[in-house]
C-alpha cells in the first residue's frame, strides 16, 4: 500500500499525534476486553464503544485512520487466540507458536504503524543526502553567461537545502549539475538562513557567526538574469507607479501648479545630501510605516540603469526590513531582503521633514552593509572561466 503522506514531510507530526487516539487508545480497550476479568456488562460496554468507533469513522475518514482503529481492536484478539490454542502444537509448531505469541505479534502491535509512519522520512533523509565527492568538488552553475559559481552541498533534510533554483533535494542537486561542466540556470535563490545550518566558506561562516552581534541579518536572496527581471519586481518601476498616483490625487484635489511627474512638491517627498531622496507612505490597515529611499548611482554598487531604491517597512515597534534590487553584475539582478536589529523607534512617523541626515545615513549604511555581506559571499563562491 502507498504511503499517502509520503514526500510531505511536514505532516508527519500531525500524523503521528493522530495515531496515538486512533490506535492506543482501541488498543487500550481491546487489551481490557480480552485479558481482565471485569463484569461480563461491563466487557459488553467497551466492545460497543470499540464497534461503535469504528463504524462511525469507516465511511467519512482516511482509511489509514480506520486502519489504525481496526489493527488496534483486533491485535489483542490475535494475541490471545494464539496463546490460547498453543498447548494443540507440539515441536517446531510449538515454538513458531511461542515465537509469534511473545515476539511478532507484541512486537507488531507495538512498532507496525510508527515505523509504518516514520519509514518514508528516513528515506527521504537518506535519499537526500549528498555524495562524498559532491561534498568535496561541488558543482558548477553558470549564470547570465558571465558568471560562473561553485556550489557545495550541505547535509539538509528533503528540500531545504540552501539552493532553490530547482526546488531540488541536496542529491538531485549533485546528481544534475556536474563539478567539471558550469550549466546554466536563469535564476538562483538562496536562503541564508539555512545556509548558516552548515556554513562552508570562510566568509559563510564569519556572517553567521557574527549574526548574533551584527545589525545586519539577511533572509532570502535571488539572482536573476536581466532578461528574466520583470519591470513589476524592481522597486524602482513600481514606485513610479505610486508616485504618479499620489501626484493625479493632489492635483485632483486641487493642486493645479503641479507639473507631471514633479515629485518634489509632493508633501511626503524629501532630499537629503548626496541626491538622497525619502518617499513616505503609511499602512493604516498594518499599522507600519513604509519607505522609500532613493540613491542616484551609489559609487560602492555596479553602475545601474535606473535610481537605486530600497523598499523599507517600520512597524510601530521599531521592527523594521528592507527590500533591494538592483544591477549586480552587466547581465544579472540581485533581489535580497535584510532586518535591522536596532532601528530608532522614535523616529516612527509619516512626516519626511522630520528625518533627519544622520537617520538617513544610518541607513544607507546599512544597505552598503547588507551590499558587501551579499558580495563577499557569492563573490567567495564565483570562480574565473
Amino acid at each position: 500500500m502507498l504511503h499517502p503522506y509520503y514526500h510531505n514531510i511536514e505532516v508527519y507530526p500531525f500524523l503521528w499525534a493522530l495515531m496515538f487516539p486512533f490506535f492506543y487508545l482501541v488498543y487500550l480497550l481491546s487489551t481490557i476486553i480480552v485479558y481482565t476479568k471485569l463484569n461480563k456488562k461491563v466487557k459488553i460496554g467497551f466492545m460497543i464503544i470499540v464497534g461503535a468507533w469504528l463504524v462511525y469513522i469507516f465511511p467519512p475518514t482516511d482509511i489509514h485512520f480506520f486502519l489504525f482503529s481496526l489493527t488496534g481492536a483486533l491485535f489483542p484478539v490475535g494475541l490471545r487466540y494464539c496463546q490460547m490454542h498453543k498447548k494443540h502444537y507440539q515441536g517446531i509448531k510449538q515454538k513458531l507458536n511461542l515465537a509469534v505469541v511473545y515476539a511478532v505479534l507484541p512486537l507488531l502491535a507495538t512498532f507496525f504503524w510508527p515505523i509504518y509512519i516514520g519509514m518514508p522520512m528516513l528515506i527521504e533523509y537518506w535519499n537526500s543526502l549528498p555524495s562524498s565527492e559532491c561534498k568535496q568538488n561541488g558543482r558548477l552553475i553558470s549564470l547570465a553567461n558571465d558568471a560562473v559559481y561553485r556550489l557545495y552541498p550541505q547535509h539538509s533534510r528533503g528540500n531545504e537545502f540552501w539552493v532553490n533554483m530547482t526546488d531540488v533535494t541536496t542529491k538531485e542537486f549533485c546528481d544534475k549539475f556536474s563539478a567539471t561542466e558550469p550549466k546554466p540556470v536563469v535564476e538562483l535563490s538562496y536562503s541564508f538562513k539555512k545556509m548558516c545550518r552548515h556554513p562552508e566558506t570562510p566568509n559563510q561562516k564569519a556572517y553567521c557567526d557574527n549574526i548574533k552581534q551584527g545589525e545586519i541579518l539577511l533572509s532570502d536572496v535571488t539572482i536573476k538574469a536581466t532578461n528574466n527581471m520583470a519591470p513589476s519586481h524592481r522597486i524602482w518601476p513600481d514606485l513610479q507607479t505610486k508616485l504618479n498616483e499620489d501626484l493625479n490625487k493632489q492635483l485632483t484635489q486641487g493642486n493645479t501648479d503641479l507639473a507631471p511627474l514633479d515629485y518634489h512638491h509632493l508633501k511626503n517627498y524629501k532630499e537629503f545630501d548626496d541626491g538622497v531622496a525619502l518617499y513616505v507612505s503609511y499602512d493604516r490597515n498594518k499599522y507600519n510605516k513604509i519607505y522609500n529611499i532613493i540613491i542616484n548611482n551609489p559609487n560602492w554598487l555596479h553602475p545601474q540603469k535606473e535610481p537605486f531604491t530600497l523598499y523599507c517597512n517600520l512597524n510601530y515597534e521599531g521592527n523594521q526590513y528592507c527590500r533591494a534590487v538592483y544591477l549586480y553584475q552587466k547581465n544579472a539582478y540581485i533581489d535580497y531582503t535584510y532586518d535591522l536589529t536596532e532601528t530608532q523607534k522614535d523616529e516612527f512617523t509619516i512626516t519626511p521633514q522630520n528625518y533627519s541626515q544622520s537617520y538617513m545615513d544610518k541607513q544607507i549604511a546599512a544597505a552598503q552593509k547588507a551590499h558587501q555581506i551579499v558580495t563577499s559571499i557569492f563573490e567567495e563562491m564565483r570562480i574565473e572561466q
